[in-house]
């Protein structure tokens, strides 16, 4: 009951601030009142009812819907994303587990889009990738998503050109997310051992970035964007921090932790 008064009261304001800017310097006043002078004459009382109070209400009206309408349009629909992992491996136990690395295959990561709020989001299109960065300052973030960002334009503006309509990101349980896998395999670094090993030390730094490009009802455009970085291996259990990746390691078993990057990405309008 509060947010609906509360709702209330902004449409209010809204609609009153619109009649009040017509009734006292809008266009039409101006026209009235310059023609009463030049001609020496007063509209009739029921003329000035009509335009004052019946025309500009109802296109006051108007005006505080349109507002309220393109805000609830581009506040409430967003697509988020976050990540999980894309191998099947075992655990030190033999049972099958999914996990993020496997040696001698890409660096890959699986990206689950998904709607939240109360609205749709149409054309849904996003991209993936894994960078390898030689650590986790800000100058470096910024290198990664600069780069990211300029492939990810490339990919909207040949889709865009396409004709190519991305998903629909509906209220359905069916249509809630859209999955992308990281970019082409040749883009992407391979496990070797010796890049475990600098993963393990902290030496090298596995990005995972990520954007979606999506629009609401209302045709705004929008993205959301995702970055995430991959502690050093090491760092996941106190038994092993600071020291040399065992041999015996089975990487499939290995705990990962990601962290947000510094740069937080809130949707950007386009």
């Amino acid at each position: 009951m509060i947010s609906l008064k509360s709702e209330f009261l902004t449409f209010l304001w809204s609609f009153v601030s619109h009649w009040q800017s017509y009734a006292t310097g809008g266009a039409v006043t101006g026209l009235i009142g310059v023609g009463e002078r030049l001609w020496g004459k007063s509209l009739p009382k029921k003329v000035y009812f009509f335009i004052f109070v019946v025309t500009f209400s109802f296109v006051s009206f108007f005006m505080a819907w349109r507002e309220q309408y393109e805000r609830a349009q581009s506040e409430s629909v967003y697509v988020e994303t976050h990540i999980e992992p894309v191998y099947v491996g075992h655990d030190n136990k033999g049972e099958k587990v999914e996990c993020w690395l496997y040696l001698d295959h890409p660096l890959d990561a699986k990206f689950i889009w998904t709607r939240t709020g109360q609205n749709i989001a149409e054309d849904v299109n996003g991209m993936g990738m894994i960078f390898l960065g030689p650590d986790t300052s800000l100058a470096t973030q910024r290198n990664i998503t600069t780069e990211f960002q300029m492939k990810f334009d490339k990919l909207i503006a040949g889709l865009a050109s396409a004709g190519s309509e991305g998903a629909t990101l509906g209220y359905s349980d069916e249509s809630k997310s859209v999955w992308e896998t990281a970019t082409d395999t040749e883009e992407r670094p391979i496990l070797t051992k010796d890049l475990a090993s600098k993963l393990w030390s902290g030496s090298e730094i596995m990005y995972v970035v990520a954007a979606a490009s999506y629009k609401t009802e209302g045709g705004q455009r929008y993205e959301s964007h995702f970055c995430n970085w991959l502690a050093p291996l090491n760092e996941s259990s106190i038994a092993y921090s600071g020291k040399p990746m065992p041999t015996s390691l089975d990487l499939a078993s290995a705990i990962m932790t990601f962290h947000n990057c510094y740069m937080y990405h809130a949707p950007i309008k386009k």
